[in-house]
């Protein structure tokens, strides 16, 4: 009777323990981590990384985060027919014109004297370019009073427009004096002027070019001057 009261008593006792033993170790035992992923609103997008290196991401103003060379305050001076400053505008600071800038304050000649010719090659480097320039022409009682202003070698694919305006020397302005609008994509243009009747003409001519449609820093237009046509 003693020997099946010990019997009982310690097979009871190891069940117990191997059920204590298990519930333990499942409760104890440190589980690994597991990555989680942020979904939230604060979670980085991918227009806040610089994709192309630039030090400029999307949300910060690249127009163009594949690539480098596209970027704010990026330089425009290269003639390469893309916005490389995210403003809008194509190569507005290409700086192979000799004449630029002149697009508020004209580049002067100087005194058109008779049988004079003067020829210039220029550009219209954007849709918001405008050439100005501007020489001084005397109307004597023994001279010919006359002036022709020829634009040519437009780019084919554009189409420019010519005017002229006058302010003669008691600072009358006629602005536009007169305008040549009567080319299409890759002509020319002319304005021819032999003085008015009864008319000092004396006075600083002003000559406008700008673009109706298209505009090239590949291909430069030429000018030609001359009093004497």
């Amino acid at each position: 009777m003693i020997f099946t009261a010990l019997f009982i008593f310690f097979g009871c006792t190891e069940e117990t323990v191997k059920d204590l033993s298990a519930n333990d170790f499942e409760d104890t035992v440190p589980q690994p981590e597991q990555d989680t992923v942020d979904t939230s609103d604060s979670a980085i997008s991918s227009d806040d990384v610089d994709d192309d290196g630039d030090g400029v991401s999307e949300n910060e103003g690249d127009c163009n985060d594949a690539e480098a060379s596209i970027f704010p305050q990026a330089s425009e001076a290269e003639c390469n027919g893309i916005d490389n400053d995210c403003d809008g505008e194509i190569d507005e600071d290409f700086n192979d014109d000799n004449f630029e800038p002149n697009d508020d304050e004209p580049h002067f000649f100087g005194n058109l004297y008779e049988e004079e010719l003067i020829t210039i090659e220029a550009y219209i480097s954007s849709e918001t370019d405008v050439d100005l320039f501007a020489f001084y022409l005397e109307d004597g009682w023994f001279t010919d009073f006359e002036f022709g202003i020829y634009l040519e070698n437009i780019p084919p694919d554009a189409d420019y427009e010519l005017q002229v305006a006058w302010t003669s020397t008691d600072g009358e302005v006629e602005d536009p004096f007169m305008t040549s609008f009567t080319g299409g994509l890759g002509e020319g243009e002319t304005i021819e002027y032999d003085g008015a009747s009864f008319q000092d003409d004396t006075g600083w001519y002003t000559i406008r070019v700008y673009p109706h449609e298209g505009f090239s820093c590949n291909q430069a237009y030429r000018l030609r001057i001359t009093n004497d046509y």
